[in-house]
């Protein structure tokens, strides 16, 4: 029986020491892919840029018959979407580096979402307090520039 009690505080022992080294942090990716994105003018950038490729489209609209236009059409979509593609690459890209950099520098073994790409929430509740302590999204914003 002693013998019992004894594996058992060992247990409890070994598995508090683990659980103390276990440094877990959450973040708010889309808040922060949403602030980036404002702050650099990424909406307008895509804006503008279709907005040229259609008005490019619609001065060859008369000099092309329609099956070149549709032609045409496709081939500017699809270059309007490679360059769609590098922007927001080019901010994931840089969200995810930050978010290592933030990782690394607080020492966070393990970095959860606080909400899914789908909007669905994977960290249930965190109070006031864990909320501050184990949330690098401000972190990630002030290190990418959006916030001071």
């Amino acid at each position: 029986m002693r013998k019992l009690i004894l594996i058992s505080l060992l247990f409890i022992s070994v598995n508090e020491l683990t659980a103390q080294k276990l440094k877990i942090g959450f973040v708010q990716r889309q808040v922060i892919f949403q602030q980036l994105a404002q702050k650099e003018g990424t909406q307008n950038t895509l804006q503008q840029s279709q907005l040229k490729m259609r008005k490019e489209l619609e001065r060859m609209r008369d000099y092309v018959s329609q099956r070149e236009f549709d032609s045409l059409s496709y081939v500017k979509n699809q270059e309007y979407t490679a360059y769609q593609n590098k922007l927001i690459t080019s901010l994931n890209t840089r969200i995810d580096n930050a978010i290592t950099d933030i990782s690394k520098k607080r020492k966070i073994k393990h970095l959860l979402y606080q909400y899914s790409p789908e909007g669905l929430p994977v960290v249930l509740y965190a109070d006031p307090e864990t909320n501050e302590k184990y949330n690098i999204t401000y972190d990630v914003l002030k290190l990418l520039g959006v916030v001071q």
